[in-house]
């Protein structure tokens, strides 16, 4: 049943366009919006995916959102890329679609060109990083110049858009990430128990897709200066890796191996019950070197985890200015003395934990979120 203070939104269409239909952190943004705007304003949502299905589809089943795989048009010539654009334009026209939302660049070139063809009344831009996705020239030059509205999730991401992509600052709107974390299927006894660690160990985690857009090297260098440093100690240490296997997972995979750290590192590929993790480890950590906001972050903080990450705007902005548990992208050495720092310290783990939980639930809320978004979205549809 729709909420009456959204009802401007009953009986709209919305598509919300994806690169893949696995769950990464725009996929989990986008779900969170989807349910929102079916469930409190009972608009009609479906998911479409640019490249192939995955674990968001029984998701989407589950909350009865219909979801399709469109197939990427941009990877083939250009006269066939045009064909394939105009193919998309006419599932727009059929799905009577009245609002396009991509997130991520592919989707936000794909949408930006073919709506209007498409019959559709806006397109939204939905930047989700700094700008490292690369490009999809010409077709994203004629994308932008076609898009009416722009989203970041960061500050970062805003100063690309603007500054790279000439848009104008008044079209530009920064929507930070909405972090609902659900209740933790087992407590954190059992949760240890069914992960092999003893209630006495030092659990560290990074939630994020062993992909080369993370930097999980850098951590696990970081991991073995930290056994050496705390040896003998560190028979009571355990890192954590929570994500899917993607194109990095090989090579970080065989680092372990070489380190001979492989007992003090557990990959546990995809994970359903984040709330359940978060509650079983002790500290956080994000080794990237480019991010809009990642959800890893603000998860971790929501769940009043003390952090460790690296220094770039996007995460800078989630943990706000001040903390000082950042280090420079790629520098080892010095994640690993913040590491050693907290786990030296479980009073200045659980304060700083603390400020995070307050931090996260005050600037990353979904509610917020999703309000944010529905009101420019509304805004438009008003006066354009």
């Amino acid at each position: 049943m729709p909420d009456q203070n959204y009802n401007f939104f009953q009986g709209v269409k919305v598509i919300i366009m994806l690169g893949c239909l696995e769950i990464g952190g725009a996929e989990q943004q986008a779900f969170l919006l989807a349910r929102f705007l079916k469930e409190k304003c009972g608009a009609y949502v479906e998911i479409w995916g640019v490249a192939h299905g995955g674990k968001l589809t029984s998701k989407c089943d589950k909350f009865g959102i219909p979801w399709r795989i469109l197939g990427n048009p941009l990877s083939g010539t250009f006269v066939s890329t045009v064909v394939k654009l105009l193919g998309i334009s006419w599932s727009f026209r059929r799905a009577n679609a009245d609002i396009v939302l991509p997130y991520t660049l592919v989707p936000n070139v794909i949408s930006g060109i073919t709506w209007r063809l498409g019959g559709a009344k806006l397109c939204v831009w939905n930047q989700r990083d700094e700008g490292t996705e690369g490009h999809r020239e010409p077709f994203e030059r004629w994308a932008v110049r076609l898009t009416p509205m722009f989203f970041a999730n960061s500050r970062a991401g805003a100063d690309y858009v603007i500054g790279s992509l000439c848009v104008d600052s008044q079209k530009v709107t920064v929507v930070h990430n909405g972090i609902a974390l659900e209740k933790p299927q087992e407590t954190r006894s059992v949760c240890r128990q069914q992960l092999g660690i003893s209630d006495s160990s030092v659990c560290v985690a990074m939630i994020a897709n062993l992909s080369d857009k993370k930097d999980h090297v850098t951590l696990i260098n970081a991991w073995s200066k930290v056994l050496k440093e705390l040896l003998p100690a560190a028979g009571r240490l355990k890192l954590l890796l929570a994500g899917r296997y993607d194109n990095a997972s090989r090579n970080i995979i065989e680092l372990v191996g070489v380190l001979k750290i492989s007992e003090y590192v557990t990959f546990l590929g995809p994970v359903d019950d984040i709330a359940g993790l978060l509650q079983a480890v002790d500290i956080g950590v994000y080794s990237s070197i480019s991010e809009g906001l990642p959800n890893g972050v603000i998860e971790c903080m929501a769940a009043g985890k003390a952090i460790v990450a690296s220094d770039i705007p996007g995460i800078r902005e989630a943990v706000g200015d001040g903390y000082t548990l950042l280090s420079k992208p790629r520098d080892s050495d010095e994640m690993a003395s913040h590491l050693i720092t907290l786990i030296n310290n479980p009073i200045l783990r659980k304060d700083i934990g603390l400020r995070n939980m307050e931090r996260a639930l005050a600037l990353f809320d979904t509610v917020t979120m999703c309000n944010k978004i529905t009101e420019k979205l509304n805004g438009y549809l008003m006066y354009s």
